[in-house]
């Protein structure tokens, strides 16, 4: 595997394990930077999957209304 492989494996690595941890804690400032980074990419999935602009809109309110509410999920490898 080259040098920029390994890094950007291991930036994503990093980045998904701040993720989870940030879920467990509801840090509310999280929230705000993954509707930021993935948002324009979640819409355009949902509108892929359903077909529809006002069904994947709604969803897409939806996903971000549970996210916090959702509980914490264990993954020892990321404690």
């Amino acid at each position: 595997m080259s040098e920029t492989a390994r890094y950007f494996e291991n930036s994503m690595a990093q980045e998904s394990t701040e993720i989870a941890r940030g879920l467990r804690r509801r840090d509310p400032d999280l929230l705000d930077r993954l509707i930021e980074q993935y948002q324009h990419r979640l819409l355009r999935y949902l509108i892929y999957l359903t077909g529809r602009r006002e069904l994947a809109e709604d969803l897409f309110q939806e996903t971000w209304i549970r996210v916090p509410c959702s509980p914490p999920v264990h993954n020892a490898s990321v404690e």
